[in-house]
């Protein structure tokens, strides 16, 4: 269950939207029904810390977290008079806050979440087993990538460009935006900007066009765990992710690749390497969330150079011939003067780049 759940997460979009009509009208049923109980006014003896999880379906009435189970109870009785099913499950899921648990963030324990609510927040939004089921270890090394570190704060280095949207707004959202909205970028430049995660997040899209083969260096240093991408393609035709890093604690994180002549999208928004972040990074000023673990400020920096190749197939600057370099060349294939996939100079990419290719393929000498 926890591999579905998380391939679940892996796989989605960038975001995801927020909660439907039907589930806030759920809530708001809930509300109203909040204080019916049993005639002595009590609670349900089902919902009791011996009960099954809250958030997935077991063969008992009730869950293990009484104020949950209370809350699920009052809309559906048979939650707590027959057994936790799938219904009462998919509810609790929507309804019941799973943050902030009982248990040590940092250290496993047999009870779903953990006791510091944003840090909470974040890695079940990563992993929502972590809150469906138990806190376990993993979800241990998952708190101690994304709040093992001590809150920071970056300072906007002097001659940096701001970033157009406040915190709170996302109005350069690029392929994500109908239309498209991105903010341009030149060689050189040093942008200070903000994101944001309370149930969809911010991503930060900045547009760079060069005009020869390009080494980019795309350099991020944030608040928050952030992944700073290098992205080709465009938005109508599908796009491909080149290069990625992921900064933490505000120390500088680099993607950095050779890139063909063309334009190219360089993305800034919360997330881990294991999977976007969605919750638990609140703005300052947004009074309908508990203040974050992290702050919202980042620097990001492009710069390019020149592609230091080891060897001739090497189209992406890492010293070895592999699958990047062959995906370069399919990319480019057909007529293509000048292009660095053209090995044999006849303004073509064909069978013999290939070839050559395949020949030079693993670590370059």
């Amino acid at each position: 269950m926890r591999w579905i759940l998380s391939t679940a997460r892996l796989i989605s979009e960038f975001n995801r939207p927020g909660p439907s009509i039907a589930a806030m009208t759920g809530v708001a049923i809930l509300g109203l029904l909040g204080a019916v109980r049993f005639a002595d006014g009590g609670d349900d003896p089902a919902c009791n810390e011996k009960a099954g999880t809250c958030f997935e379906p077991n063969d008992t009435p009730g869950c293990a977290i009484p104020e949950c189970c209370n809350l699920i109870c009052d809309f559906d009785p048979g939650c707590c008079r027959v057994s936790w099913d799938v219904f009462c499950a998919d509810l609790a899921q929507k309804l019941c806050p799973a943050c902030p648990g009982k248990g040590p963030c940092f250290e496993p324990n047999d009870t779903p979440s953990c006791a510091d609510g944003a840090c909470c927040e974040i890695v079940c939004s990563i992993d929502p087993f972590c809150c469906a089921v138990v806190w376990d270890q993993i979800c241990v090394d998952e708190a101690l990538v994304v709040c093992g570190n001590e809150p920071c704060e970056l300072t906007c280095p002097k001659g940096a460009t701001a970033e157009p949207d406040a915190c709170g707004e996302n109005t350069n959202g690029g392929c994500l935006q109908d239309p498209p909205q991105f903010t341009s970028i030149t060689c050189g430049e040093t942008f200070c900007g903000t994101a944001w995660a309370t149930g969809n997040r911010d991503t930060d899209w900045y547009e760079l066009t060069v005009a020869e083969t390009t080494l980019l260096t795309w350099t991020i240093s944030s608040e928050f765990p952030a992944a700073g991408l290098i992205i080709s393609g465009d938005c109508e035709f599908g796009l491909q992710i080149v290069a990625e890093a992921y900064a933490v604690g505000c120390a500088p994180a680099s993607a950095e690749l050779c890139v063909d002549p063309g334009t190219y999208f360089l993305f800034v928004a919360p997330a881990t390497e294991a999977a976007p972040i969605l919750w638990g990074i609140p703005c300052p000023d947004d009074k309908d969330q508990e203040p974050g673990f992290f702050g919202n400020d980042y620097v990001a920096t492009i710069q390019c150079g020149q592609c230091q190749r080891t060897c001739t197939a090497d189209l992406n600057g890492d010293s070895s011939v592999g699958a990047a370099d062959l995906l370069a060349l399919l990319v480019s294939w057909g007529p293509c003067e000048g292009c660095p996939a053209d090995f044999d100079g006849n303004g073509s990419v064909g069978a013999s780049d290939l070839l050559t290719l395949l020949a030079n393929w693993g670590p370059c000498p």
